[in-house]
Formats: structure tokens, C-alpha cells, sequence
């Protein structure tokens, strides 16, 4: 639901064990711009079956490449930070020699619901009515490493490619023309600024 409501994904969403087993991939824009790639999972439960157990490290097995990890929980469960605790046992079980070193961001759901919202931690999203989605988004954006810097910076008129390619890959959030040339307020790849630096004048960052 929560995918759904970030992406626009139409995926199945059924209150149900298992109503899907297979990861689902979809693009999410964040709000710097960058774009980067969301995948679900299954569910967790508690006493997983171990004849389950393979199809579960199938579907899991993305979150070993992942540079951050959304933890998902029903706030309006009763057993809500049981829960939390039975997820963390079950990956753990799950990649036993396998070191997952990346951010883990908590989120907790259905906070609209909720028996006891005094003791939500934060962040939290309500996939329903979309609360608390902005914050999620910028706390994904703070965990994940820092590929792109926004900054201003003149662009001369004989190096307007420069634009072309920070329009395709990054993203220009103000352009005015100057008499030395453009001025742009952009948020650019931190390896392509690094590359042609020398055709740039930074303004500030």
C-alpha cells in the first residue's frame, strides 16, 4: 500500500499472508530530484515455516545490494514493537554470514489508527491519506549516499551542453541568462561536476 501510494506502482495490496512473493521494482522520485529504485518485499511473520524459509531469502536477497532499508510496521497493532523485534530476528536469520551494513529507517503505518500515537517514533506515514509521506521522503534522501549536490553556477553560453546533459540527468530548479552567460540553480552529479569543473563557475553550493 505504502509503494502504492509512493509510486503509483498498482501493485496487489490484499490484507492477506502472502498474497504476493515477488519483489516489485519501481522508479521514486525524491524531492532533491534524484531518482532511484524501490523495492518490496514480502511481509514478515513470526515462526516463519521452514519450508518458506527459501522463498523468503528469494525475495530478500535485494536487501543485501540496498543502500537503505524501510522497515515497515503497523502502528495500529497492539504488538507493534514485537513485531519490529520479530522482523529484525527473522533477517538476521535469514543472512546468518552475511553482514547487512546499510541504514535501517523505521517507518511506522496506519498512524491515522493507531491505539496508543504518543508512543509512535518518528518518521511515520500513513499510506491512506498520505501523512507523513514528505518526511519519509526526505529522510531516505538524507540515509542514502550522496551521489548529487545542488549549488548555483554560470554556465558559459559556448558550454551549453553542460545544461543539456544537467536538464537529462540531474535537475535545473531555476535558469536565468546573464551577460557572462547562464546562471542555474541545479542539483547536478557529483562525479560529472567533479569532470568539468573547469568549465563551471560556482556561485555558491
Amino acid at each position: 500500500t505504502l509503494m502504492n501510494k509512493l509510486t503509483d506502482a498498482g501493485v496487489l495490496q490484499e490484507d492477506k499472508l502472502f498474497a504476493t512473493l515477488d519483489p516489485t521494482a519501481r522508479k521514486l522520485s525524491l524531492p532533491n530530484g534524484q531518482s532511484i529504485m524501490l523495492i518490496d518485499t514480502v511481509g514478515f511473520i513470526s515462526r516463519l515455516p521452514h519450508q518458506l524459509v527459501d522463498a523468503f531469502r528469494s525475495t530478500l536477497e535485494e536487501a543485501t545490494y540496498a543502500d537503505v532499508i524501510l522497515n515497515v510496521c503497523d502502528a495500529s497493532s497492539i504488538h507493534c514493537y514485537e513485531n519490529l523485534e520479530v522482523t529484525h530476528k527473522i533477517l538476521t536469520s535469514l543472512f546468518p554470514d552475511e553482514k547487512i551494513d546499510v541504514p535501517v529507517i523505521t517507518v511506522f503505518n496506519k498512524c491515522d489508527i493507531t491505539h496508543s500515537p504518543s508512543t509512535i517514533a518518528f518518521p511515520f506515514a500513513d499510506a491512506k491519506t498520505g501523512e507523513g509521506l514528505e518526511n519519509l521522503l526526505l529522510s531516505i534522501q538524507e540515509a542514502l549516499p550522496q551521489t548529487k549536490k545542488r549549488l548555483k553556477m554560470l554556465i558559459p553560453f559556448s558550454k551549453g551542453s553542460i545544461i543539456a546533459d544537467i536538464r537529462q540527468d540531474g535537475v535545473i530548479h531555476s535558469e536565468e541568462y546573464t551577460p557572462d552567460g547562464t546562471l542555474i540553480d541545479a542539483t547536478v552529479d557529483i562525479i560529472y561536476l567533479e569532470k568539468n569543473k573547469h568549465n563551471i563557475d560556482i556561485i555558491n553550493e
